[in-house]
Order: structure tokens, then sequence, then C-alpha cells
């Protein structure tokens, strides 16, 4: 038989002896679902297209149990089977009842490629403590942020020392790249990072002198020139997001006000649906 797709949650390993998530997911795996719509326009035809968002998902794993021990697939001396599922059951949903959410990992078959969402159990779990027979549930994972990401991360720095300069970055992941940190280290002036494959640019509106670097953090909608907050010197557009990087390759370009001899590092964790 041959290797298996294995889980864990909240760094607790879903696959053991003594339970264990079936081969088949039941729902959840794919593309998540997108949100928003398109425009419609009076006294035109069809509709005007707008970009849409991918929304939160649910992924299901139907899971087994048995009344063993996890570790050898015995049960133990001095319990019964029904003792054994008990604490198994009990073990379990304690794992589930984190308040937070945490990592749900996924390993392929392959044992080397791992991916990781943050998720939070939703369902109420309807675990019934049969035996022999296996007990048979359900549990519902809820992602509010959709996607999977790589545990390496991408990093990738870019010498500036002409403008325009343009180079080509490759987006690993299955899905657009948006979290990210960009370093704009000096000198720099007025430096625009511009992905010519969709149109998305952002500009620090400033000069970065020698030695001195403005951190942008997409995710956390943030730039910083050392410890000073410097949002009010930012400029993007083509979405509100402000950097996309699409699924594989990406035409970038960094222009500025002047001969510049500085760099661009961009730093994320590929996402994956």
């Amino acid at each position: 038989m041959g290797a298996k797709e294995l889980w864990s949650f909240n760094s607790v390993s879903l696959n053991t002896l003594a339970w264990s998530v079936a081969t088949e997911v039941s729902k959840g795996i794919g593309v998540p679902a997108k949100r928003g719509s398109n425009l419609k326009v009076p006294y035109a035809y069809g509709e005007r297209y707008r970009a849409k968002m991918f929304d939160p998902r649910v992924i299901s794993l139907p899971m087994a149990m048995r009344g063993v021990d996890k570790t050898t697939g015995l049960i133990p001396p001095g319990k019964t089977e029904k003792d054994q599922l008990f604490e198994n059951i009990d073990y379990l949903s304690g794992v589930f009842t984190t308040r937070t959410q945490a990592a749900l990992r996924r390993t392929w078959p392959d044992g080397t490629t791992i991916r990781e969402a943050q998720a939070e159990v939703i369902s109420e779990l309807d675990i019934p403590p049969t035996v022999p027979l296996l007990t048979k549930f359900v549990v519902d994972f809820y992602l509010a942020d959709p996607f999977f990401y790589g545990l390496t991360q991408k990093d990738e720095p870019t010498a500036i020392g002409a403008t325009p300069k343009t180079w080509t970055h490759t987006n690993p992941g299955t899905a657009p790249a948006v979290k990210m940190t960009i370093t704009l280290t000096g000198p720099l002036s007025a430096p625009k990072l511009e992905n010519l494959s969709n149109g998305v640019w952002l500009q620090y509106n400033g000069a970065i002198g020698a030695g001195e670097s403005v951190v942008i953090n997409t995710a956390a909608f943030t730039m910083t020139k050392g410890a000073t907050n410097m949002i009010s010197a930012l400029r993007h557009q083509g979405s509100p997001l402000w950097m996309i990087l699409e699924r594989g390759s990406n035409s970038m370009k960094v222009t500025c006000d002047a001969a510049p001899s500085g760099s661009v590092r961009m730093q994320y964790y590929p996402a994956y649906s």
C-alpha cells in the first residue's frame, strides 16, 4: 500500500495508530470561492468585470478512531478497549478546543511537500464511542485566510543600479502572493515598484539615503523607515492591495527620480490552494 497524505493540527498528528484522517477529503481542498460581483451598467449589454477577492473556506476531514494506544496500536494493560477509546476522545477533543487559530499542516504522500494554513475547528464534534468497530466522525476546519503556505520563504534581493530596472520574478505558488515584506535600500530617490504583468504598483515618495531602508509590510499595511512611520509617503495603484505577485512569471520594474545605487528585496511565503 502506497504512502498517504498526512495531517496535523496544533502540532499534533492526525494520523496515528489510534486515530487517522481518511485518504479522501470530503470537502474544501481546491480553489477557494471568490467574493464580489461584476458591475451592472444601465443600458449596456452584460456586466462590467471587476476583480474578485477570495473568501474564507471550510476543510472537512473525515476521521476514524479506535480504542488503542496512539503509539503502539495496542490496548494498554489494565484497560479495556472502551476505556482507551474514551481517553482518545478526551485527548483529541482537547486538541481541537484551542481558543485561537492554530497550524493545520498538510504533508503530501512524497513526505517532503509540506504546506500550512491557520485554522480553527468550528464543527460540533459528534464522536460516538463505539467499540469494537471504528468510530467515525468529521472535523470541520475554518480557514479565515483560505490559503495554505509553503514553509520555505521566497527571498529575492535585486540590485537597482539603473532607472528603469526590469527583471522577471517567479512566484512558485499556485495562488497570487499578497502578503510580503518589501525592503527598499538606498540610495534611491522616490522608488516606484511596478508589476507590469497586472498593473499593480507602489511607490515611496521620498529619498532613501545610503545605508537607509524603507520596509513595507503589505499584510499589515505598514511602511517604516527605522522606527518612523512613513505611511504618508506611500502611493499605490492598480488594486486595493499594495502589491500582488501572480503565480508564475511576473515582469517587475523599478524607476527612480535620480540615478540609483540601491536594492529592492521581496520576501514572502508562497500561497497554495
